[in-house]
């Protein structure tokens, strides 16, 4: 029997090995020979008012191989406390905002892919008004009007010349507007690549819950990348977005928004990213003066991680650049599937 304990012994300092030997390997697969791919963040500004129309996700410069699927699942919890005022209107913010989006896309041939993008939607009191208090208060910065309101309570409200046209203090959550896509690959060369995309947004979700604007928008937009080395690219994106008559705000929602957003994208290691990018758009509402209902200009920071061949995790933290016309802050993490691209 004591015969058995040194074999036992040998066995387990030998898996041990092993165990270790392949960690090391699958360590220096990740973060030095395995290449990853800049793009980017697959993101949009959160204000729940403007959240409900169809403001597309940039997508993708670069279109798989013909046959393959791209799968993104995307979190991005936004939280702001904005109280603006004006001679006629009166605007409150305060809340946290979730949504869940998950889209793919199938690549018909070398050059066009359709797809779908399905969001689902929360507004609540969440539970980051603790947190971003103490960030504030341990290095200084102003806490503008969060001491004004208790920590994670919902209230959305807008008040003009008197009246009331939105009251919300309930938490709400469900289906957003499925969107359906359309990517064509314009052009495609070692160093750069361009993609015309066109997205339509259905009403299947509820404008009363705020998860939807119950009508049909349609959005087309080029987007375009180039590597000005091997380790920095600039990307970017520019198009429109047609507004069909919704419910939030009809008397003063506008028919037409243009947006646009550019990136600048660094690789740190060959298996990580970092990225700066700046995203804007028009205004979605008319005969206002609170810059909530005006254009929005944010800054994303952050980066990609490749977990394996074909997917990686991006994680950024979104800020309002341009002060309230955004909200505060919005934490962003994404699971991206994409098989190997044609080049």
């Amino acid at each position: 029997m004591l015969s058995i304990f040194p074999m036992l012994v040998t066995i387990l300092v030998a898996m041990t090995r092993r165990i270790k030997f392949s960690l090391h390997v699958w360590f220096l697969w990740i973060f030095l020979l395995n290449p990853t791919l800049a793009s980017e963040f697959q993101l949009r500004e959160q204000n729940p008012l403007t959240l409900v129309f169809g403001l597309p996700l940039p997508g993708y410069a670069r279109q798989p191989s013909e046959s393959a699927w791209r799968t993104d699942v995307l979190l991005n919890v936004s939280n702001t406390t904005n109280v603006l005022n004006s001679a006629r209107e009166s605007l409150i913010i305060d809340g946290e905002t979730t949504v869940l989006d998950v889209v793919f896309s199938r690549s018909i041939n070398n050059k066009l892919s359709i797809g779908a993008h399905i969001p689902f939607i929360s507004h609540s009191g969440g539970g980051l008004d603790s947190f971003i208090k103490g960030y504030h208060d341990l290095f200084g910065f102003p806490q503008g009007e969060r001491n004004q309101f208790e920590n994670n309570q919902l209230q959305y409200q807008y008040i003009r010349d008197g009246k009331v046209f939105l009251n919300q203090t309930d938490s709400t959550s469900g289906l957003g507007d499925i969107r359906v896509l359309a990517d064509y690959q314009f052009s495609e060369k070692e160093t750069s690549a361009v993609a015309l995309h066109t997205s339509l947004k259905l009403p299947t979700g509820d404008s009363t819950q705020l998860t939807g604007s119950d009508a049909l928008d349609l959005s087309a937009w080029l987007s375009g990348e180039y590597a000005l080395s091997p380790d920095w690219k600039i990307m970017g994106h520019a198009g429109f977005l047609w507004l069909d008559d919704g419910e939030i705000l009809p008397a003063q929602q506008r028919d037409f928004v243009v947006f646009a957003g550019g990136v600048l994208a660094w690789q740190f290691t060959p298996a990580v990213t970092l990225q700066l990018q700046a995203d804007w758009h028009s205004a979605f509402f008319d005969n206002t003066d609170l810059k909530l209902l005006g254009p929005s200009l944010t800054l994303t920071t952050g980066g990609f991680v490749r977990v394996s061949d074909n997917s990686k995790i991006a994680i950024a933290v979104v800020e309002d650049i341009d002060v309230d016309s955004a909200p505060d802050v919005q934490f962003h993490i994404g699971w991206h599937y994409q098989p190997q691209l044609k080049n």
